[in-house]
């Protein structure tokens, strides 16, 4: 391991001992009202990250010929976890239609969440449907208020 590696190491260390770094939280409860302006209760796991599911119930896809179950890739997901300062990385993936893309980009850049892939996780299905990868640092009820925007745009489109 090289010096720098193992001063950085002992810098995080002093600041989390003197509490200049916040821990995150302990409890679900932290995150309810991020949970509250998203529209849906999430799960805290065991790793202190916080992630809520929006299931795509909406959509009827199949596959040669076989309905797509949405359990089976058919949901957008968004995951938090606190940064020093009462601020917080996200990172998520939004299930859309192609005819959906524009205006999902357009609500998180107006936001400040970064789009990282944009890609399709299946093959052969119908209607086709795109997986868009984000992340983004801030507030965390500023993103989960950017991110609920961008999922409002889900479902207007004329494709079912």
């Amino acid at each position: 391991m090289s010096e720098r590696v193992r001063l950085i190491g002992v810098l995080l260390a002093a600041l989390l001992l003197t509490g200049a770094v916040q821990a995150p939280p302990e409890s679900a409860s932290a995150w309810e009202e991020v949970g509250r302006i998203l529209g849906k209760k999430g799960d805290l796991l065991p790793d202190r990250v916080y992630k809520v599911t929006f299931p795509r119930s909406d959509l009827r896809v199949t596959m040669h010929g076989v309905q797509v179950p949405v359990g089976m890739g058919l949901a957008s997901w968004a995951a938090y976890m606190s940064l020093p300062a009462g601020n917080a990385m996200v990172m998520g993936d939004t299930v859309m239609l192609a005819s959906e893309v524009n205006r999902v980009i357009d609500e998180l850049r107006k936001g400040g969440i970064e789009i990282v892939a944009l890609h399709n996780h299946m093959l052969g299905e119908q209607p086709q449907v795109l997986f868009m990868h984000y992340q983004g640092t801030g507030e965390p009820t500023a993103l989960a208020r950017t991110i609920r925007r961008a999922l409002d745009q889900l479902g207007k489109s004329q494709v079912r």
